[in-house]
């Protein structure tokens, strides 16, 4: 069902493209009407960037031999932002990645890294909570802070990351363990190389899995797709169980009642 889009929905549209917040993209990339009816709310967004700026100073103390006791015991006895279940994701995902560093031996980690989405029109720059790199792979780890369990489908945000740095410069031709991105079209010799990881403290759940190159392609081709349509205002209700269980919109939406599409 196209969407007859207003002024008002056109800057909505190029408010989500400046938009650095990259979590709900596994609705909108299936729904992209979704946009307009999903603006976060700033708590919400202040309490998950506020865990997850305490859990990077932890690693850098436990990983980078950087004292931040005296700011992290601040923040978490002084901020309003800070309960329960921050504890419980703090705890969770630092002892997490402890696990993992210890299983992979990294050569390199790197704590919420910054990077660049080089796609047209879409130059947005982006936050990797966590990116090991060892002899034979690149891990990607995605700290998730919602209650309710995430699936598999749900980690196109990881992808974009992965995808991102596969067509990064640095990565294909810096250092002699990457020299093997440099045939970024021979299938045959490129390995798994990126390994993406979705920790969600709150539901007790990981998901773990691998990502081919021509997967990568074809990704970047659809986000690329996907951005034209929206700047273009060409934007259209699609829904699915995965776009409407957490669409703020689910109940109004004509198109859901339409397809009969029921979220439990």
């Amino acid at each position: 069902m196209k969407k007859q889009h207003t002024h008002n929905d056109l800057f909505e549209l190029n408010a989500f493209l400046r938009n650095e917040n990259l979590d709900e993209i596994d609705r909108w990339l299936n729904c992209s009407a979704s946009i307009i009816h999903n603006r976060q709310k700033v708590f919400e967004k202040e309490k998950e960037n506020l865990i997850r700026y305490v859990c990077s100073l932890r690693l850098k103390e436990i990983f980078m031999n950087m004292d931040y006791q005296d700011k992290i015991n601040k923040i978490i006895k002084q901020s309003k932002l800070w309960d329960e279940d921050a504890n419980k994701i703090y705890e969770y995902y630092i002892n997490y990645v402890k696990e993992l560093v210890e299983r992979y031996k990294p050569e390199k980690i790197e704590i919420a890294k910054k990077i660049k989405y080089k796609f047209e029109r879409f130059n947005n720059e982006g936050i990797i909570d966590l990116v090991l790199t060892t002899d034979e792979y690149i891990i990607l780890v995605d700290l998730v802070c919602k209650k309710k369990k995430i699936e598999p489908a749900e980690t196109n945000k990881l992808v974009l990351n992965a995808t991102t740095l596969y067509y990064d410069y640095e990565y294909r031709c810096a250092g002699e363990h990457n020299n093997r991105f440099s045939k970024l079209d021979d299938e045959d010799d490129l390995l798994e190389e990126f390994i993406t990881i979705t920790c969600q403290p709150l539901a007790n759940y990981i998901i773990e899995s691998d990502i081919k190159p021509k997967h990568m392609g074809m990704f970047k081709h659809s986000f690329q797709s996907r951005i034209d349509d929206i700047l273009k205002g060409d934007i259209e209700y699609t829904p699915s169980v995965l776009a409407c269980q957490s669409c703020k919109y689910y109940k109004q939406c004509e198109a859901r009642k339409e397809k009969a599409i029921i979220v439990i």
